[in-house]
């Protein structure tokens, strides 16, 4: 490789697909988006993760910054967004998971969600214990019991139903709207252009496309009102019909973190291209 090769450092806010165990790193879709800008672009694409994953996006942008020089922010808005909608909360504390009620059912204006589930829903009276087997730790949250179901439906599925039911999904997307508007504001402080990966599709439900279809409809509405570039992940079957997920409903194949790639390179590269040509 030439020593005058151009380099873009994209700094990257998201979940865990970004460092997904079981995945080597060349596997990763941001390892195989700086593949295909490198190939067609001749960019050496140089990727830095924005760590504490559990603070918001500004406090992990800020973080960020500390650590690292970057031209641009990807900005992954993660499904895990779809918590704020179940109507008991849950958290994990002393091998057991605990349930609350929801807070936002009482104010939906003035709620850190971030900061509840750090400090763990503190003040909130616990409904529902749940010990942990023996054989194994929580690895997700509000995981109910599958096989438990009431009128056909596990009671996880009838936890978030009722939370929709009661307006939750709307409040959600308002407050992941509202934590867009915040990111954009200090990124434009910072001189900092950034893009917006819509969330990664989870199982195959109508419950769960409802969501992630109206979420993907406000944050392009929104980036489009502020000009700011968006890519929609809509698909959870690739080539062959293959499945993009693996059976756990929530992380990727090996398939989908290309598909990702993929779908991202026609979203950054014209954004790529025009941050480049203002240096």
């Amino acid at each position: 490789m030439s020593d005058s090769t151009a380099e873009f450092r994209l700094g990257i806010i998201g979940g865990c697909m970004s460092h997904q165990q079981g995945i080597s790193i060349s596997d990763l879709y941001h390892q195989r988006l700086a593949k295909i800008v490198e190939n067609r672009l001749g960019v050496l694409l140089r990727i830095k993760i924005a760590r504490n994953f559990e603070a918001g996006h500004c406090e992990r942008l800020l973080d960020l910054v500390k650590r690292s020089h970057i031209d641009g922010v990807l900005l992954h808005v993660r499904g895990a967004f779809r918590r704020k909608i179940d109507l008991l909360a849950a958290y994990t504390a002393e091998a057991e998971t605990r349930y609350v009620i929801n807070p936002a059912l009482f104010n939906r204006k003035r709620i850190d969600w971030a900061e509840l589930e750090a400090k763990r829903f503190c003040g909130s009276a616990v409904l529902v214990r749940r010990r942990h087997s023996a054989a194994g730790t929580e690895t997700t949250q509000n995981n109910f019991p599958p096989a438990i179901r009431i009128c056909g439906l596990r009671i996880g599925e009838l936890n978030r139903a009722i939370g929709i039911l009661l307006g939750l999904d709307r409040w959600a997307v308002r407050d992941e709207l509202r934590l867009l508007a915040q990111f954009k504001h200090l990124c434009d402080e910072k001189c900092i252009p950034f893009v917006v990966l819509g969330p990664t599709p989870v199982s195959d439900s109508f419950r769960d496309d409802y969501i992630f279809q109206k979420m993907n409809d406000s944050l392009r509405k929104q980036a489009m009102e502020m000009k700011v570039p968006f890519c929609s992940l809509e698909s959870r079957t690739g080539a062959l019909n293959h499945s993009l997920q693996l059976r756990d409903d929530m992380h990727l194949t090996r398939e989908g973190h290309q598909s990702v790639a993929n779908a991202l390179y026609p979203v950054v590269e014209p954004w790529i291209t025009a941050i480049m040509g203002c240096k």
